[in-house]
């Protein structure tokens, strides 16, 4: 069993997605009961098999090759990385470069993705690689 890059008992949106640059942003939204979002960023997105909702997820890089889907491996050529996210007894896949965790003060309708310049990157919390 592999051990998990990310976990968190946070609720998370499937909040932004930046097709030009295969950006996807999930967050866990700052509310009462915790000061700052989460942002967990994945870069060079190329499969997304997710709800657009979740409560608590694991996340972990699939380094044994084995997926609970056949259909991943038209997705995933070699290069990059195959995401596992565990949601409760339900597990659903991201193919992409690979990921990275912030914190940050953004307000709602601001996004940390982009290229140039990108906001709410300062404070990482975990990387995948």
């Amino acid at each position: 069993m592999n051990k998990p890059d990310f976990k968190s008992d946070r609720y998370f949106t499937f909040f932004d997605y930046h097709s030009s640059h295969r950006q996807l942003l999930l967050r866990s939204s700052k509310d009462d009961a915790n000061p700052r979002n989460v942002d967990v960023i994945f870069f060079d997105v190329r499969y997304i098999q997710l709800p657009t909702a979740v409560r608590g997820m694991t996340i972990t890089v699939v380094r044994d090759g084995r997926t609970r889907y056949d259909s991943l491996s038209g997705h995933f050529d070699g290069n990059g990385s195959v995401f596992e996210l565990k949601v409760g007894s339900d597990i659903f896949y991201i193919v992409g470069a690979f990921f990275r965790v912030y914190e940050n003060d953004l307000d709602f309708f601001e996004t940390s993705l982009g290229l140039e310049s990108p906001r709410g990157r300062d404070d990482e919390v975990t990387r995948s690689d």
